[in-house]
């Protein structure tokens, strides 16, 4: 699912422009996919807002507003008018005290900052043509890459994701990235036949480099396999991950042709602050400081090729290399060594996604609600998992598709399970965690894999 999700009746109700009761007598009587984490005392209603649009189109139903947001009800729309009068009525009271005169001087050096700080951009040929709020000018970098894509896949990635099956992060960032009070610039290469990538830059809001180019990827072995060095950058995120004050840049990084994929933490000044491997796709990051030690870790999610199966990593920016855990396609070469991943959790397949036999299955996303748990949906069966930020598992519960699908294929006898209380427990039990030597059935984090093997 790729929009927020909605935790409650009310968000729900705001959503489809109706009362809270209509919406609970449409999921009573007309299968409103509103979603509940049996068993789950701490889990409360919620509902992905593409599946509503979903129903809202199927049943005919009149919803949201046209651009996907819910409609404001008619009775609050006075109050930015009236704000705006108010804001209004004190500028000018300012004005005859003579307070604009003192402030003036703050005012200019406002207006200064603001022309001269980074806003947006164009994309002109092979340059990055930056703007300030304005949409004037302040700077040009050509790439001299001619099949650099057009300005609409940069500011619009959603549509670039939804072409290659993945979730949108950005491919630049317009951010203080530094605290100096003005917007740096990360940009990556993105191109029109996908060679070509895999260039990183940083400029300050004068367009200077930060850093040289970093490149990702490299000629690497996996599995007695050496893979080309054809790597892309998939998005681009940047947070306070270690409470200094400055934000890390997290770069997801994939082959263009097969499965390996990285994940690297950059520091405003450009040194990689950490570069971890997997084995497998990783589709999504969220980051929380899940520990309560000051820094945010970072949750990514995707697929673990070998096993065929959607995972969930928890890294410690400050301690992040090294290569996924594997049993097969191991880093043979020994080029990154094991990974200092705090958790490496492998969920579980269904008869439901099994059924079509394909080779793997992977999350697409994680929601960090804000009752502290973790909440995942595998891409194909759409189960949903609860965690705890220890990483337990608090429960396992269907979506509205997963019952639909599960019904569809056993009244057409191509499965034989039920569900209920124990089905969803099966699938509580079969989640596995990399405990530094091997996969155990209970929850067990990595970390100490150091002692163990002393």
């Amino acid at each position: 699912m790729n929009g927020p999700t909605l935790d409650s009746w009310k968000e729900i109700a705001r959503y489809l422009g109706k009362d809270v009761k209509t919406c609970q007598r449409w999921e009573k009587e007309r299968g409103l996919p509103v979603h509940r984490l049996e068993g789950s005392k701490r889990s409360r209603v919620f509902a992905y807002p593409e599946e509503l649009t979903a129903w809202l189109q199927k049943n005919d139903v009149v919803g949201p507003a046209a651009n996907g947001a819910p409609r404001p009800p008619k009775e609050r729309r006075i109050f930015p008018y009236l704000a705006g009068a108010l804001t209004v009525i004190a500028v000018l009271a300012a004005y005859e005290l003579g307070v604009f005169a003192f402030l003036l001087p703050a005012a200019k050096r406002r207006a200064a900052l603001i022309e001269s700080n980074p806003a947006d951009f164009h994309i002109v040929g092979s340059s990055l043509v930056v703007v300030n709020a304005a949409g004037a000018g302040l700077w040009s970098f050509d790439t001299c890459n001619e099949k650099l894509v057009g300005e609409q896949t940069y500011h619009a990635p959603q549509a670039f994701a939804e072409q290659h099956s993945q979730v949108a992060f950005p491919f630049i960032l317009i951010k203080d990235i530094n605290h100096d009070g003005f917007s740096e610039v990360v940009f990556s290469t993105q191109t029109t036949d996908n060679f070509g990538e895999g260039d990183l830059y940083g400029f300050d809001h004068k367009g200077r480099l930060l850093w040289n180019k970093i490149h990702v990827g490299g000629r690497h072995r996996f599995g007695g396999v050496e893979f080309a060095a054809d790597y892309r950058i998939e998005g681009l995120a940047a947070a306070d991950l270690d409470g200094d004050g400055d934000l890390e840049i997290m770069v997801m990084v994939a082959h263009m042709q097969d499965w390996p994929s990285a994940l690297l933490v950059v520091k405003p000044d450009g040194r990689i602050m950490g570069e971890y491997w997997n084995g497998g796709r990783i589709t999504y990051l969220a980051w929380a400081d899940i520990d309560g030690d000051g820094t945010q870790e970072i949750l990514a999610v995707g697929t673990n090729n070998e096993y065929g199966k959607a995972c969930l990593i928890v890294l410690d920016p400050k301690n992040m290399h090294g290569y996924s855990p594997q049993i097969e396609a191991a880093d043979t070469d020994g080029e990154f060594g094991r990974g200092t991943e705090e958790y490496y959790v492998l969920l579980p397949r269904t008869d439901v996604d099994l059924v079509n036999s394909p080779p793997r299955e992977g999350l697409e996303r994680i929601d960090l609600p804000e009752n502290r748990t973790i909440r995942v949906m595998p891409e194909r069966s759409k189960v949903i998992f609860e965690l705890g930020y220890d990483l337990s598992v608090l429960s396992v519960g269907p979506s509205y598709y997963f019952e639909t699908e599960h019904e569809r294929l056993l009244q057409q006898g191509k499965i034989k399970s039920r569900l209920g209380p124990a089905y969803y427990e099966a699938l509580k039990s079969g989640v596995l965690y990399w405990d530094g030597r091997a996969w155990v059935a209970h929850r067990a984090s990595s970390r100490d894999r150091a002692a163990r093997a002393d």
